[in-house]
């Protein structure tokens, strides 16, 4: 005669315990998400990636983009290297220095627009100033000299040195004597002026 067990019997348990399966699921279940947005998982490692842009952000790449070094902007700042390196290769970080390059650009181009067109008017007043008698000499030669560069002459040029002085009784008679130790004889009437033109060479030896 078959026995049957009641339906409220108890069926044999299982060998592990239920503190033991309890632990076991939780190792098994996945772990939820990292709630930091500002890092992800690469290889194994977490890389931190800019999200926002605060003071201390755009004072580095303010620096980055003067041509400031890692090193000397964290110095300057009071931050880390790391710190300035993760701000100039983040993406932020990049469009930023972008847009701030652009806009330096700009601005240059605009600055090289207005000399082009102030140019002329510059010119024209250096003229204005060269041909006027009642300037200083010195405003005329600086116009001159505006001129000259403006046309491309800026080379070196041989300087050309005026001495106009009187030779006295004693001078005359050394020039007498020198001319005559190298076969020449120099005729000068006493107390004459004597303009004499020498030309020096920037490149030659003076003594």
């Amino acid at each position: 005669m078959a026995l049957l067990y009641p339906l409220t019997s108890t069926m044999p348990s299982s060998p592990i315990s239920t503190g033991a399966r309890l632990r076991l699921g939780s190792n098994l279940a996945p772990s939820p998400a990292s709630p930091n947005l500002n890092s992800h998982q690469i290889n194994g490692s977490k890389k931190k990636t800019l999200q926002t842009l605060r003071a201390r952000h755009h004072n580095i790449i303010r620096l980055l983009v003067q041509g400031f070094t890692h090193q000397a902007i964290a110095d300057h700042l009071e931050v880390s290297v790391g710190m300035v390196s993760r701000t100039a290769n983040s993406e932020l970080g990049k469009q930023k220095i972008l847009a701030m390059q652009a806009e330096a650009d700009t601005a240059s181009i605009d600055i090289v627009r207005e000399f082009a067109e102030l140019a002329p008017v510059a010119l024209e007043v250096a003229e204005d100033i060269m041909v006027d008698n009642t300037e200083k000499a010195s405003d005329r030669l600086n116009a001159v000299k505006v001129i000259l560069q403006g046309a491309g002459h800026t080379g070196n040029h041989n300087r050309l040195d005026i001495n106009v002085h009187h030779l006295t009784d004693e001078d005359i008679q050394a020039a007498k004597m020198l001319g005559r130790e190298r076969g020449k004889v120099f005729e000068i009437e006493e107390g004459k002026e004597v303009e004499e033109a020498v030309i020096l060479s920037e490149n030659s030896d003076e003594s």
